[in-house]
């Protein structure tokens, strides 16, 4: 009986045991993975692209927005691509995942994530994993398809957010988050109105009689004080709600023009045949077409012939030989989209002709306030240079072609395509504001230096210049052009305003030679002395803004904001290009 007791007593303390290891053995392998270490360590490795066209810029991309979404505090760190790049060169002889557990395993990696996207016609399809390098959990696959190549990034960052669900823990919040496409000043802070009583603006000065247009949304602007953030005097009290109306005459509403089968790369007006009518010039990527908004309809006046040879990139109206008849500058590129080979027609009487041709500048018309319109140029140096390498200049008309006088901004600072000249501060002493290279809106004084800088990419245009290559080899580099920017005294209180674009990528910004907009707005700021202030808003525009400009579009004798929408673009949907016109009344 006594040994008896001995053998339970021994069987008990046996079954303790065995519990306290399955216990132990269960909380091992099933804890939260952010228990492993202190930081867990995470390898992205360069995706296979399979694909006929070249898209290694994709790689890029997708590392980028992995390690944005996955990078948490000090908690979760996605090792340096540079790091990933050696250790992957360094290992030979193995793929799929025995490659990724290997070069894991070089780099001390906790998780090493690998994939792949193949493009087969109109169709991706992304293919990629997640794989603990310890084994102490199962791997996360992701498999997806989708229909056009700008949907790669998203999927990409659904994969990343299943990863920060499932496997770290994270939830909403506490996950990284995709840089914010909302234009936020760096100095003042800015909130969207929730009602039509709010009020603006931050200047005194700016608080004109008038109304704006109650389609816009108004920005309350905030000034600081004491640490609180405190809304200013009331100016304006517009309805926020968006509406629609047959035509922009009588003050009120919008107009759209029906849907153009063309890629509207630019838009401008003015009186371009001196009858003392408005006419819209807009161009496609190969042609110029000449419209009149007459008897509450939008009629062609006449249009160019294809030009197959160059891409029209931009296009303003001045007229700067004083001539009485405003001109139409075009800026385009070549065949090969290296070098300017901009034209400029002008009515002749009878016709519109071309006054000049192939020329090697960029044009831009700005409409100033004391010296009404003036053109900008911008020579484009051949060779191994960019569209940012040279200096900005007025331009003026010697008699027999346009010259450059003066400079306005120094070489390497902007392009004048994305760029205006005013008198902002309302001391005479006018100021570039322009797109940098990074598509950061960006103030410079008069002597060129950066007083402000937008923290914030905004714009966003399609319109590319392709970059001398190094060797034959290499891949084509591109860069883009910018979006324009305009100023005009919006309610006649004597003081700028300045509109901007600011289209929304589905890329995030990620891919920084594949770009694909989905919809866009127009924003209007004015200088405080240390900043741009946003005041309000257009609403959201279907598809990408491709140009803008304010004039009296209508012939009504007041100005309207008028914008030129690319609903489809046939390079990224691979159907016939779309686009629309619309035009907003300013003041009511």
């Amino acid at each position: 009986m006594k040994k008896l007791t001995q053998i339970i007593s021994m069987l008990s303390k046996f079954s303790f045991i065995l519990i306290t290891v399955v216990i132990f053995s269960i909380s091992y392998f099933y804890q939260s993975p952010l228990a492993y270490s202190e930081t867990l360590q995470i390898a992205v490795l360069p995706f296979d692209i399979n694909a006929e066209q070249n898209l290694d810029f994709l790689k890029k991309g997708i590392q980028d927005m992995l390690a944005s979404r996955l990078s948490f505090k000090d908690q979760v760190r996605v090792i340096d691509k540079e790091s990933v790049q050696k250790a992957v060169e360094g290992i030979k002889g193995f793929t799929g995942e025995s490659f990724a557990l290997l070069v894991g395993g070089e780099l001390k990696a906790d998780f090493v994530i690998y994939g792949s996207v193949t493009v087969i016609g109109n169709g991706t399809s992304i293919d990629s994993k997640l794989v603990d390098i310890s084994g102490k959990s199962a791997p996360i696959s992701f498999f997806k398809q989708i229909n056009e190549l700008g949907g790669v990034i998203p999927a990409i960052n659904q994969f990343a957010t299943t990863i920060n669900e499932t496997v770290f823990n994270k939830f909403g919040a506490t996950a990284a988050t995709e840089p914010q496409q909302s234009i936020q000043s760096n100095v003042n802070i800015v909130a969207t109105a929730p009602s039509s009583s709010l009020s603006q603006p931050a200047s005194p000065a700016h608080a004109g009689q008038q109304k704006l247009n109650s389609n816009f949304v108004i920005r309350p602007s905030a000034s600081q004080s004491n640490g609180q953030l405190q809304n200013t005097d009331s100016a304006k009290s517009p309805n926020p709600e968006f509406s629609v109306t047959n035509s922009v005459r009588g003050g009120t509403g919008t107009w759209q023009s029906p849907i153009f089968k063309h890629l509207i790369t630019g838009i401008a007006v003015g009186d371009t045949d001196k009858d003392n009518i408005m006419e819209t010039v807009f161009i496609s990527d190969s042609s110029v077409y000449i419209y009149r908004f007459s008897g509450n309809q939008f009629v062609k006046v006449t249009e160019t012939p294809k030009n197959r040879l160059l891409t029209y990139i931009a296009v303003g109206v001045g007229d700067i030989n004083n001539n009485g008849v405003e001109e139409i500058f075009v800026s385009t590129l070549n065949a090969d989209k290296n070098m300017p080979s901009s034209f400029v027609i002008e009515y002749n009487g009878s016709q519109y002709v071309e006054i000049v041709k192939n020329n090697p500048w960029y044009f831009s018309i700005i409409d100033t306030k004391s010296e009404g319109k003036i053109l900008l140029g911008q020579k484009q140096r051949s060779g191994k240079y960019n569209i940012y390498d040279s200096p900005i200049y007025k331009m003026v008309w010697d008699g027999e072609r346009y010259v450059q006088s003066e400079q306005i901004l120094e070489a390497g600072k902007a392009n004048v395509l994305g760029a205006m000249f005013e008198d902002i501060s309302g001391d005479s002493n006018p100021m570039v504001v322009a797109y940098d290279d990074a598509e950061h809106l960006t103030v410079f004084s008069n002597n060129g230096g950066s007083i402000w800088r937008d923290l914030n990419r905004t714009g966003g245009n399609m319109n590319y210049f392709k970059l001398p290559k190094e060797t034959p080899k290499d891949d084509d580099e591109f860069e883009y052009f910018p979006c324009s920017v305009r100023s005009a005294d919006i309610n006649g209180d004597g003081n700028i305003e300045i509109l901007y674009a600011s289209n929304s990528d589905i890329t995030g910004g990620y891919l920084s030679k594949f770009k694909r907009y989905s919809k866009g707005v127009i924003n209007c700021s004015f200088w405080n002395n240390t900043g741009l202030t946003l005041q309000w808003s257009t609403p959201e525009q279907t598809g990408r803004v491709s140009d803008f400009i304010i004039s009296d579009f209508d012939n009504d004798g007041s100005k309207e904001l008028v914008i030129a929408n690319v609903i489809k673009d046939s390079i990224s949907t691979f159907s016939d290009s779309e686009s629309v016109i619309t035009a907003y009344e300013l003041m009511q």
